[in-house]
């Protein structure tokens, strides 16, 4: 496993005057809700699921941001909590710099493989077509999912250099749980904490979906078919995996097409 990062202590502060952030997050369907369920019990962390932190951090800065995450904490907790974050799988569509002026953010980004994180994008898509997800775009298409999976990997490799960003693997998270979580706290500088073994359910895996057409999915089967490698390794060989020249305007179409079929009836 690659972290790119090094392990950073810290006595416990006061979350609402000296908050330090941690974002978990990577492409849709990759196991951050997993990992996020995994982390939300430990004590020095302060997670939200896919709430509203990039948007009040834009609005209110980061302490206004900060202080929202007080009804969530006891006046012990308070004194223990040494980060405040949230789940977010697509966080590196914001603005981060200005969601972050201090710099005082951590992230953990997680990778699948990618034949199983388009499969699971695209079994949501089928959902909503139902009228059984209402969260998700009837409209988003295999290469809509395809290009999400490497806009991530793209971010990713981008930032490695980042000794605030940690990369996973959801593959290590599903086959040892308690190790991964521990480099991570370690990483993170906190105490590790006992998992719930019955988050740790089966991990569905989705029929390979690379066949369709496109320079896009093309270029995925060679990652897919090499996923079994460290994932270091998979960083090296595929640094330069990323989207097209395309991918604004697909990415500005399937926010209007989302917003369409779901923004527009959440208001």
């Amino acid at each position: 496993m690659s972290t790119s990062g090094q392990v950073r202590g810290g006595s416990a502060r006061n979350a609402r005057q000296d908050p330090e952030w941690l974002i978990i997050g990577g492409a849709p369907r990759s196991g951050t809700t997993l990992l996020y369920n995994l982390l939300k019990k430990n004590p020095y962390l302060a997670l939200k699921n896919e709430r509203n932190l990039f948007e009040q951090a834009l609005r209110d800065g980061e302490q206004g941001a900060a202080a929202d995450y007080d009804h969530l904490l006891t006046k012990a907790q308070r004194a223990r909590v040494i980060y405040l974050g949230e789940k977010r799988p697509e966080y590196y569509e914001f603005p981060l710099s200005r969601c972050f002026p201090s710099g005082r953010v951590s992230f953990l980004h997680v990778s699948r493989r990618p034949r199983d994180a388009i499969g699971s994008m695209l079994a949501r898509t089928e959902r909503a077509r139902r009228g059984e997800d209402p969260v998700w775009s009837p409209y988003f298409t295999a290469r809509d999912a395809a290009d999400t999976w490497l806009r991530a990997w793209q971010f990713a490799m981008a930032s490695s250099c980042n000794n605030r960003f940690m990369h996973l693997k959801f593959e290590e998270l599903v086959d040892d749980p308690d190790g991964l979580i521990r480099r991570i706290c370690d990483w993170l500088g906190v105490s590790a904490h006992a998992i719930e073994a019955s988050l740790l359910r089966e991990q569905k895996a989705y029929p390979a979906l690379l066949a369709t057409s496109g320079s896009v999915t093309a270029r995925l089967r060679g990652i897919d078919r090499e996923w079994n490698l460290p994932l270091s390794a998979l960083e090296q060989a595929h640094a330069d995996l990323g989207p097209g020249w395309f991918q604004a305007p697909r990415r500005l179409r399937r926010r209007l097409l989302w917003w369409y079929s779901v923004g527009r009836k959440r208001l």
